[in-house]
């Protein structure tokens, strides 16, 4: 809690999407029905934000859904800290920066790589993704208002 609360850092697992997700099946008899998180390679300490921001980029997340989204997270994040709605808001939007700094860096890398593929519909497949997910980051930019106060001076 002190970490969240005093140092604003916490567990990450930094690749936060679908396909690191297990998922419970219907299968009968006794099974834990709890969603697992696999592939925890990219994993350290940072901003409670940074898996939630990862999440709704990679994911189609309704604009009407991403305030209740991120208010749901909150909540969470409210039970097990002292943290302010606007000092939450105020990581989330820096959060928000650096994920699409990363989108505009590797942009092209990654379109490059897709374009090695030999199968053109997979090529097609990717790049359409690349292209929703620097949509949809770009948009909640603009919706959460992230501007220069948002900026972390270099220590």
């Amino acid at each position: 809690q002190n970490c969240v609360d005093e140092k604003r850092y916490t567990l990450v697992h930094g690749d936060f999407h679908m396909g690191n997700m297990l998922l419970p099946t219907e299968i009968e008899g006794d099974v834990d029905r709890r969603p697992w998180l696999v592939d925890w390679s990219f994993s350290g300490i940072g901003n409670p934000s940074v898996d939630l921001v990862f999440f709704m980029a990679m994911n189609d997340i309704t604009a009407q859904d991403t305030e209740r989204v991120l208010r749901e997270y909150f909540s969470v994040v409210k039970e097990r800290s002292q943290l302010s709605w606007n000092d939450f808001l105020t990581m989330f939007r820096q959060c928000l920066l650096n994920q699409f700094i990363i989108l505009v860096c590797y942009d092209s890398l990654c379109r490059t790589m897709a374009d090695s593929s030999s199968d053109e519909r997979m090529v097609e497949v990717q790049h359409a993704h690349f292209d929703r997910v620097n949509t949809r980051c770009a948009h909640m930019i603009l919706l959460y208002n992230v501007n220069e106060g948002d900026i972390l001076p270099i220590a």
